[in-house]
């Protein structure tokens, strides 16, 4: 299956909030978001240090994304002295159901950090939970889990995980 991985650009922005709207309200997210509100999430990406997103094209049609940013201290508080900084955060990652399995997360993941490591980085965070798909991937491209560390969490199986750049 061939598809290109890219940055974001205005024109994605529909057919994103729609991956994003439908991967996140199935298992085990079961979240509802509004366009707007995932409009919202990507203007505060933007609007961040460093900001990066990705998206994997095929035939014109956005099949996943990533987005990420400089991990900002400030709002993970809990991270501090946990974590080498500064940081690059993965904060968001879909794919289209029939396009997973096919190295597509993985790739966007690999190329998010490739940005970071450019930018000087240290350490490249994320969170997940353990019950779906990106855990192993996150373990096989070497990531640590480093644990339950939000203590406003409402996902009990959610974690951090990192990897040294």
């Amino acid at each position: 299956m061939k598809y290109f991985i890219r940055d974001f650009t205005k024109r994605d922005t529909n057919q994103v909030i729609k991956i994003y709207q439908n991967e996140f309200a199935r298992q085990p997210w079961n979240e509802k978001w509004t366009y707007e509100a995932v409009k919202e999430d990507i203007e505060f990406c933007k609007n961040q240090k460093y900001p990066k997103i990705l998206v994997a094209e095929k035939n014109y049609e956005i099949v996943g994304f990533c987005w990420g940013y400089q991990l900002p201290m400030d709002k993970f508080q809990f991270l501090k002295g946990k974590i080498k900084e500064p940081a690059g955060y993965g904060d968001e990652l879909a794919v289209k159901d029939e396009y997973k399995r096919n190295y597509v997360g993985e790739t966007l993941t690999l190329d998010l950090i490739n940005f970071f490591r450019g930018n000087e980085m240290r350490q490249f965070i994320l969170r997940t939970l353990t019950t779906t798909n990106a855990y192993p991937l996150c373990k096989k491209l070497g990531f640590k889990d480093i644990g339950r560390l939000d203590p406003n969490d409402t996902y009990e199986n959610r974690v951090y995980l990192t990897k040294d750049l």
